[in-house]
């Protein structure tokens, strides 16, 4: 892999993580989810369950839905950290 598109994919990663970090570092601050959670942890789950629904839709269509299935395991992993 070039340079050129390792540092891109590499920034691209970076800007979904700190988002989804960004979001629950809020819902604990705000006492939605436990303190104890771990952002980044969490963050890299979300990133990589749409990375691995993407994948599967690309190899076959019939494998996910996937707004309905990420939707579905967003909710699992957020109910995991709730307060």
């Amino acid at each position: 892999m070039g340079k050129t598109v390792r540092k891109t994919l590499a920034e691209t990663y970076r800007g979904h993580s700190a988002y989804f970090e960004d979001l629950v570092e809020k819902g604990k601050q705000s006492g939605e989810f436990r303190k104890h959670a771990s952002s980044r942890a969490v963050a890299a789950a979300l990133v990589g369950l749409l990375e691995g629904l993407v994948i599967r839709q690309y190899a076959d269509p019939g494998l996910t839905d996937l707004a309905a299935d990420y939707s579905a395991m967003v909710g699992l992993i957020l109910d995991g950290i709730s307060a």
